[in-house]
């Protein structure tokens, strides 16, 4: 289904582990990614990063605002979801039937204190290495990361840059990357370990954790939610009224 140009699967979000169990299972490799406004505000004028989300194997959503603008639209799209309600699932899948995960963004130091964490959290689980996010996105450089991840022999590629570099990167290189789980998660490892803190619950389950954010983080998000959710509300009243239109591919 794609909704203002993007695609989104009709799949509930809840359920995304167990996609990822099941393709670990059978060995058949997935790109999974997500999107939310600032997403979506990027693909509309990033032809790079839509072809990229558009070709990915499954691509759900986790901000209310995207699922609030398929309301509008009136768009079928699953429940929203984010991984920072489910990565202790998927680790603890991956730590009890040994497949290995890689982790590829950020800094060296905050990946040292997100492996730490997770295997305090789940003792059985085994990385198969990490690496930094800053090395060039093409030529040599990157090809040496795809032959370390291939040769550390992962299951899970975890993808923590940002959005729409690590869409972009595992857009490029899939056909030469060997794991069968590759994955998009941002900033995840910052709020797994608490470098960036979560919300409440009761903000995060009624669509104002961007709102938490913004408090905590204001100089980081402003343009983001304060510019970025209106701009992309106003595109999903425009597109309903046929004043925008998005090519069909």
């Amino acid at each position: 289904m794609k909704m203002m140009g993007v695609k989104i699967d009709k799949v509930d979000g809840k359920d995304i582990p167990s996609v990822i169990f099941d393709h670990l299972h059978r060995n058949e490799q997935i790109t999974i990614f997500n999107v939310n406004t600032h997403a979506m505000n990027i693909a509309y004028h990033d032809e790079e990063f839509r072809a990229a989300i558009n070709q990915a194997d499954l691509i759900f959503s986790d901000g209310f605002g995207v699922n609030l603008a398929a309301k509008i639209l009136g768009v079928q799209i699953g429940g929203r979801a984010t991984y920072a309600d489910s990565i202790d699932d998927i680790l603890s899948f991956c730590a009890q039937n040994s497949k290995r995960v890689y982790v590829l963004g950020d800094v060296e130091e905050l990946l040292d204190v997100f492996v730490d964490k997770a295997i305090k959290r789940h003792p059985k689980l085994v990385f198969a290495g990490t690496h930094h996010g800053f090395f060039a996105k093409t030529g040599p450089e990157s090809d040496t990361v795809v032959e370390h991840i291939n040769n550390s022999g992962a299951d899970v590629l975890m993808l923590a840059m940002s959005m729409p570099i690590q869409e972009k990167w595992c857009h490029a290189n899939k056909q030469k990357l060997g794991p069968t789980v590759m994955m998009s998660i941002g900033g995840l490892p910052r709020i797994y370990v608490g470098w960036i803190a979560r919300g409440p619950a009761w903000m995060t389950n009624n669509g104002l954790e961007w709102f938490y954010r913004l408090m905590v983080q204001r100089e980081k998000v402003f343009k983001r939610y304060v510019l970025g959710n209106p701009l992309f509300l106003f595109r999903a009243f425009l597109t309903k009224l046929g004043l925008i239109k998005f090519p069909p591919n």
